[in-house]
């Protein structure tokens, strides 16, 4: 149950570290993107995953990686679309776009290794 709990923990971290990327070029929230927070988002959600993964059951471990692997993948959807609105001026100017590819990459590449091992057994249909 530890482990599942600093598994939990980690990942929460993780995810919060790509929030930040993704929102402070675009101005929504007040922070900056500092280098451990591009070391800590796949580190710290790999490491978290992994945990979890070991000390978890089953079914606890099916539902954390399609609900990450759908995480990951909006925020890599949201990190294109940021880059996108801010390369066409909609929104305003993006300090730098090096944390959105970032996750744009990062974020995408773990939404599809995540959501393309899932599959669905006899009973999840």
């Amino acid at each position: 149950m530890l482990l599942v709990i600093a598994g939990f923990c980690l990942v929460a971290l993780g995810v919060f570290s790509d929030l930040v990327l993704l929102l402070a070029p675009i101005g929504l929230v007040p922070w900056s993107p500092a280098a451990v927070l591009w070391v800590a988002f796949p580190l710290f959600s790999m490491i978290g995953y992994a945990l979890f993964v070991v000390g978890g059951r089953h079914a606890h471990v099916r539902g954390l990686s399609i609900a990450l692997s759908a995480l990951f993948l909006l925020l890599a959807l949201a990190a294109a679309a940021a880059l996108v609105l801010g390369a066409a001026a909609v929104v305003g100017p993006i300090a730098q776009t090096a944390p959105l590819w970032y996750v744009l990459v990062v974020a995408g590449v773990l939404g599809i290794v995540g959501s393309a091992s899932y599959r669905l057994t006899p009973a999840d249909a």
